[in-house]
């Protein structure tokens, strides 16, 4: 009875505190992230009649869709937010395709008694952390309905959490719990004279604890190192989860306190056709068990390639047994027993290497989990898109394992897809309430919309969103998935497009397919001579393919076209020196040096110094390669040969080791340590 008095003291006064104003400091700021400024998304425009309309701002178009919206609503409007990143903004086309886009025509077409606007809010790379920002800022013009399409982003961002490893979860859930009443909001303020800002606010507060985040997104990819940023941190990801679960709550509250609709949708992502973008050995994978599984891994492919898939299966299973954690063996497992037809455990596989994915772009598994429960919590409502992506997988296919024929990547929906969840939403609403369909609304109906939204979506737009698409993820290292975008974006585009062969040239030649490079190649330089770019992928594979020859007038023309491509220079002083031709090499790769100095430009330096006797300086070349990149494999070896030559044993033994350590599948470091009597590193 005592127990029941205090809870309904405390309820009587977060209460009284509601009425007197008091807000929680999650309607305000997030606790674990800062930001250290940010701009609105909406700005005022005032129109010709004297009205006043918000539109996207000019320097959020980057990032958002243009967007259009009156400040103060209209009698008999229902006003839709959607909140998310790319997906949301229609990537890799934009609103008129989107979901938001979609549901936009088919909500003024189903429903003939209120008027319905849908504002599309996703932002490229946007993750829960920023879109909770974005909502408070929406709060301002009157939502009734808030869509969240969020999870692919959470990753994106260099983020640390200062403090969370080392703090009890049942404290840091407490915390979560404490900064959502307003009764802690007002003793913060009372004791601490709430001096701590809100994450919009610019702050050089060194006592604020909180990972700092810059007022736009600037992803790990977009970081020259890119993927070597991403290594493996389990207890990072544990914190970026519960972040993320974090914000979600945060969002369903500052919904309900407006009084808007909330729908959370669990997003789905691509299985079966996406490779995992980075995959780590756990820490007691010494080299030697990584060269057994890269070996494996090798076997496998070979087998199946030939639909040997049972003994591919066995192959596989062995290196799952070495290492069940490394991502890229899930998948071939998931890839090679979906072959054989055993679906259920495919699934099984590629999500457990979705989820061990070191570089995490697609929502794992728990994050559907998180959604969904945050909804049940909170009492909002949920889409489980992914069940629904899985039905339509099902009814079209047969299986439950989606991917390329519903997903143009590893995320993102192609024109079908965007219109499936649109449709799904729509039923959401009438499921939810929110709205009667008009008599007759039907499959007919919904066609014509399909025609109206179709339409505006040309084929040469759509050849432009694909071949963007495609760069975006061969500049990722998605190269089969880029190259099946580009054979769609020919398709589109004609044959006439450099750009689109170029791409197919360089996936190609990623897949060891040089042959097919050099065609593609060819053809881009013959639509386009002064394609420099495209000129210099050319000669590299040429010389690749054992054709030097044919490839120096290449090299010769990008110089011409860019002197400022050192890359030009360094490979024109590769065939320099395999021609014997020495100081003309040399010459070469000096000038790529002035214009830019890199690691592997001085180690072929080093390599043509070495043959012309001067051993000395090739010595202090590769040990400036090391410098600037330690851990630089070739470098290491060639060194070591330096070494060796100079009786420098244990020198050489360190470098061969070093190189091995970078690269476990160096064979002719394993073979050179073997040869001096040496175990391989463990």
């Amino acid at each position: 009875m005592q127990l029941l008095s205090v809870l309904a003291f405390f309820v009587a006064l977060e209460l009284l505190l509601a009425l007197v104003g008091v807000r929680p400091l999650t309607a305000s700021e997030d606790p674990y992230v800062g930001f250290t400024g940010s701009l609105p998304l909406f700005v005022e425009e005032t129109r010709a009649d004297g009205g006043v309309d918000m539109v996207t701002a000019s320097y959020k178009l980057k990032w958002f869709n243009e967007q259009r919206f009156a400040r103060d609503k209209p009698d008999g409007v229902t006003r839709v937010f959607a909140l998310g990143g790319s997906t949301t903004y229609g990537h890799p086309y934009d609103d008129a395709v989107s979901f938001p886009g979609w549901l936009r025509e088919l909500l003024a077409s189903a429903d003939d008694t209120q008027t319905w606007e849908v504002i599309n809010c996703g932002g490229i790379s946007y993750a829960s952390y920023r879109e909770a920002v974005l909502m408070e800022e929406l709060l301002a013009y009157e939502p009734d309905v808030f869509i969240l399409y969020s999870g692919p982003n959470e990753f994106l961002e260099a983020r640390t959490y200062p403090g969370m490893a080392e703090t009890p979860g049942a404290l840091l859930r407490l915390g979560s719990a404490l900064s959502r009443t307003r009764l802690f909001a007002l003793a913060r303020s009372t004791f601490a004279g709430d001096e701590r800002p809100a994450p919009q606010e610019a702050t050089d507060d060194p006592d604020d604890s909180r990972s700092k985040l810059p007022a736009e997104v600037t992803t790990l990819l977009e970081q020259e190192a890119g993927l070597d940023l991403y290594s493996r941190d389990d207890a990072l990801r544990d914190d970026i989860l519960e972040h993320f679960r974090f914000n979600l709550g945060r969002m369903a509250e500052l919904a309900a306190d407006a009084g808007a609709h909330m729908i959370f949708v669990a997003p789905a992502s691509e299985l079966r056709d996406c490779a995992p973008f980075k995959s780590e050995h756990t820490a007691d994978v010494d080299a030697r068990e990584a060269a057994r599984v890269a070996g494996l891994l090798q076997e496998a492919a070979v087998l199946r390639a030939s639909d040997r898939h049972a003994e591919a299966l066995a192959r596989l299973q062995t290196a799952v047994g070495i290492d069940a954690r490394f991502a890229l063996t899930q998948y071939h497992l998931g890839v090679t027993l979906f072959a054989l037809g055993r679906t259920e455990e495919a699934r099984a596989a590629l999500e457990r290497a979705r989820d061990e994915d070191v570089c995490p772009l697609r929502p794992l598994g728990v994050m559907r989990e998180m959604i969904l429960d945050v909804a049940r919590e909170h009492g909002a409502s949920a889409l489980d898109f992914v069940q629904i992506v899985d039905d339509e997988c099902e009814r079209r296919f047969g299986h439950r394992v989606p991917g390329a024929e519903q997903f143009l990547d590893h995320v993102h929906l192609d024109v079908a897809g965007y219109r499936l969840l649109g449709l799904a939403l729509l039923d959401r609403l009438v499921d939810d309430g929110l709205l009667t369909t008009r008599a007759g609304w039907g499959e007919e109906a919904i066609d014509a919309v399909g025609d109206r939204v179709e339409a505006r979506l040309d084929r040469l737009a759509q050849g432009f969103a694909l071949r963007n698409l495609a760069k975006t993820l061969g500049w990722a290292g998605k190269h089969q998935e880029a190259d099946r975008l580009a054979q769609q974006t020919l398709a589109l585009l004609g044959d006439g497009d450099a750009e689109s062969h170029f791409l197919r040239g360089s996936f190609a030649g990623h897949a060891g397919r040089l042959d097919e490079a050099v065609v593609h190649y060819r053809r881009a330089v013959a639509i386009d001579p002064d394609y420099a770019e495209a000129h210099l992928n050319l000669a590299d594979t040429l010389i690749s393919s054992g054709r030097p020859d044919e490839a120096l007038p290449h090299l010769e023309r990008t110089v011409q076209l860019d002197p400022s491509r050192s890359q030009a220079w360094n490979v024109a002083g590769l065939l320099l020196m395999r021609a014997g031709r020495l100081d003309e090499a040399l010459e070469h790769f000096d000038t790529a040096l002035e214009l830019q100095t890199d690691a592997r430009t001085l180690n072929n330096r080093a390599l043509a110094l070495n043959l012309a006797g001067r051993s000395g300086e090739a010595a202090l070349d590769l040990l400036h390669a090391l410098t600037l990149d330690p851990g630089y494999a070739k470098a290491h070896y060639n060194l070591a040969v330096l070494r060796l030559g100079e009786g420098r044993r244990d020198d050489a033994i360190r470098h061969l080791r070093d190189a091995l350590a970078s690269d476990p599948t160096y064979q002719d470091a394993a073979n050179r340590l073997e040869a001096l009597g040496e175990p391989l590193p463990r």
